[in-house]
């Protein structure tokens, strides 16, 4: 436990101060039975709300996970695990407690550098996700395996705080016929794209793609082949009018799928102020032009705010009231956040944004 705090160290957090705090007063128990550990976690809430309730759970998950393999988990195991100035936890602690390991990056699996050197990432998909704003302004592309969680709950990161977003329909996970087919051609393209992160391929290079993915280019597309660069938005756009033709929502499917979803913000801002869940709708816009319209929102949130939708407004506990108007898509970080999972959605709620901050 001492060592626990010991990794702590760092300008934003002295371990001599919190061996002080804590000194004679903290209390390790070991559980082999996940029924009796669910007990006394429930028992301990009390404790666990406290002033230091998340410092007590964060000791606890280190040393459940083991001091030498939180190290063996980081790719410098010579850093803080809390960042300065304000004392925030390290992307490896939020990975700690959404993967059960400390791996530093977001992307999935590891990542070899040569020289035998690799960065570490997440190594299989999580039960809870992970989002953040820093993927919009592109300092990071979080993988799969956080992106789609086994269960629709995801944190949200800002640049200074942690929200919740979540649905209570499983089902807001499942993707179109489309959707699926944009993932599997994307990771084959990827595979071939050495320009970093570019997101273009070379002539010989869209050759091999078109045949591991079993594209077919369409009459007008022919001109592709002869590019010496093909963009990855060249690619798929050749591939939808080639496969979906005009009305890319395959039949039987709906061609613009809602997803009722909630927004916790557990920060109460200002004194007397309380933390916020509020309801917000996400509609995923399946045709071309609205499609295009949204992931330029990405870009421009302001510029471009989709096509006119009728959505039922929900009161905090989810249930459906009037059904209004709602001429424009509305934007707020909030809506970044959730297109770097679902790039064309438009998103609505009702009275103030909310807030990821």
């Amino acid at each position: 436990l001492r060592e626990s705090i010991g990794r702590l160290e760092g300008p934003a957090c002295s371990s001599d101060a919190l061996a002080t705090i804590f000194q004679g007063s903290l209390l390790t128990q070991r559980f082999s039975d996940r029924r009796a550990f669910l007990q006394e976690v429930g028992d301990g809430l009390v404790a666990l709300e406290s002033n230091f309730g998340v410092l007590l759970v964060l000791l606890s998950i280190l040393v459940s996970r083991g001091i030498e393999s939180v190290q063996e988990d980081r790719d410098d195991p010579s850093q803080p695990l809390v960042t300065s100035p304000f004392g925030h936890a390290s992307q490896e602690i939020v990975n700690l407690f959404l993967s059960g390991r400390a791996a530093t990056n977001v992307f999935d699996g590891d990542m070899d550098m040569g020289q035998d050197y690799k960065l570490k990432g997440i190594a299989s998909r999580s039960q809870v996700g992970f989002l953040t704003l820093l993927e919009s302004l592109n300092y990071m592309k979080v993988g799969s395996h956080l992106k789609e969680p086994e269960y629709p709950v995801w944190v949200l990161g800002s640049e200074s705080h942690y929200t919740v977003l979540f649905s209570l329909d499983k089902a807001v996970q499942d993707e179109s016929k489309r959707a699926k087919r944009e993932k599997e051609v994307r990771r084959i393209f990827d595979a071939y794209d050495n320009s970093g992160g570019g997101g273009f391929i070379d002539q010989q290079s869209f050759g091999e793609v078109l045949t591991k993915a079993r594209c077919a280019l369409s009459l007008d597309d022919q001109a592709l082949a002869n590019q010496d660069l093909v963009t990855w938005h060249e690619l798929w756009a050749s591939v939808v009018r080639s496969e979906f033709g005009s009305d890319p929502a395959h039949p039987g499917e709906e061609k613009n799928k809602r997803l009722d979803m909630y927004h916790v913000n557990g920060y109460a801002k200002g004194e007397g102020s309380q933390p916020t869940q509020k309801a917000v709708a996400v509609t995923l816009l399946e045709d071309l032009e609205a499609a295009a319209q949204g992931a330029q929102g990405m870009d421009d949130p302001m510029g471009a705010m989709g096509a006119a939708a009728i959505t039922s407004a929900m009161d905090l506990g989810g249930n459906p009231t009037d059904h209004i108007q709602q001429p424009r898509a509305q934007w707020c970080p909030l809506v970044d956040c959730i297109r770097t999972r679902w790039k064309e959605a438009e998103v609505h709620w009702h009275g103030e944004a909310p807030s990821i901050v």
